[in-house]
């Protein structure tokens, strides 16, 4: 199963001014076409009537945040989310034009789905779906709630997914898929810690140790999941699509994130190889290695700093770090063969020297903390 890791991570660094045109590349953003972690609207700003929102968001990226806007949850393409009542994202009205999925009605927070899940808030939309954060009246645990138009032909594969993976470990586990409002729902449990919080909290540096054990574990996840069969994608914050791992897609999205392969930022076919080396750039991102950041060689497109990193991963990377550039460049050889498990998880084991991937993650504060700091 592929387990694609959309992860939204603020870096920040010094570096030359945002062009206009990356800007304006920027607010032209959408779903389901070329589109970024904190940019990516149903519907086009660029192709809208009115062109207020597009106008705000090019000239916020380019005039006043200089580019900083495009990274971080504080904006929606370059459109403040806080504070919450006076939020540019709402007072403007583009968080409508952001948000309308055609076909699902509003649902308002309060609202009480299949007498026993409340909506608390709407995390958004992506690629022809809404995603709520929410509570389970019968044990007041946090839940997710996943609505879809009835006709869209996913649903059924995330029913199977769940019968074969609810409850593993890394995966959430299901609640129940019943109809309301005119679309199908889908909910599980919202499980585990966010690690953008976590290495928010501690820089984006954790000790390199806890980078292995953390790539260890997430090779173990992705490894277990791709043997059920399945197709996954996955963020920090919500359980993602589902489809086998032999269904071919209806078509190929172009994910700019700082943490798809190029291949897939070219719009190439998803697969397994993707997904592992996602974890490669997470690890690389524990390190404070994030080549790809929007706020680094802006004078660069998404694919052109990837273009870079790929044909020389090691000119960014530090001493600690060049066996990452070998995993990356040995992940890239495999596409044209087959995916090895083994030696990717021996590349591991062989990072430093007689240290075991598989010890517990250390912290500096209770494990059972709400704050999680990883050492």
């Amino acid at each position: 199963m592929m387990f694609r890791i959309l992860l939204a991570f603020c870096l920040f660094s010094t570096a030359a001014s945002v062009t206009l045109v990356i800007c304006q590349q920027y607010c032209s953003s959408v779903q389901g076409a070329a589109s970024y972690d904190n940019c990516a609207p149903w519907n086009s700003y660029a192709l809208a009537t009115n062109q207020t929102c597009y106008n705000l968001c090019v000239h916020n990226c380019a005039a006043v945040y200089d580019g900083s806007c495009m990274t971080g949850n504080g904006f929606r393409c370059c459109l403040k989310t806080t504070p919450t009542k006076t939020q540019e994202f709402v007072t403007s009205g583009c968080n409508k034009l952001y948000n309308n999925l055609p076909g699902m009605s509003y649902i308002p927070n309060g609202t009480i789905l299949n007498e026993r899940f409340v909506i608390e808030r709407q995390l958004g939309a992506w690629y022809g779906e809404r995603c709520y954060h929410g509570r389970d009246s019968q044990n007041n645990k946090q839940i997710v709630l996943k609505a879809f138009l009835p006709a869209d032909p996913r649903i059924q594969a995330y029913v199977d997914f769940f019968k074969e993976c609810s409850g593993m470990q890394g995966i959430p586990t299901f609640l129940a898929h019943f109809s309301s409002y005119e679309s199908e729902f889908i909910a599980h449990e919202y499980n585990g810690v966010l690690l953008r919080g976590i290495l928010n909290a501690r820089m984006f540096h954790i000790s390199l140790e806890n980078t292995i054990r953390l790539g260890y574990r997430l090779f173990k996840i992705l490894h277990a999941i791709h043997l059920k069969g399945y197709e996954l994608v996955v963020n920090l914050t919500y359980f993602g699509h589902a489809a086998l791992i032999d269904e071919p897609p209806s078509n190929n999205k172009i994910i700019l994130g700082p943490y798809q392969s190029l291949h897939v930022s070219r719009g190439g076919a998803y697969s397994r190889i993707d997904d592992y080396i996602s974890v490669v750039l997470v690890m690389l991102s524990c390190q404070t290695i994030n080549p790809f950041d929007f706020n680094i060689n802006r004078d660069l497109t998404h694919v052109q700093k990837k273009d870079n990193f790929h044909a020389n991963p090691y000119a960014v990377l530090t001493p600690q770090t060049m066996w990452l550039g070998d995993l990356y460049l040995q992940l890239e050889e495999m596409r044209a063969d087959r995916l090895s498990h083994l030696q990717v998880m021996a590349a591991l084991r062989r990072a430093v020297p007689g240290f075991d991937p598989q010890t517990a993650i250390t912290y500096r504060n209770d494990v059972e903390s709400v704050y999680h700091l990883i050492d």
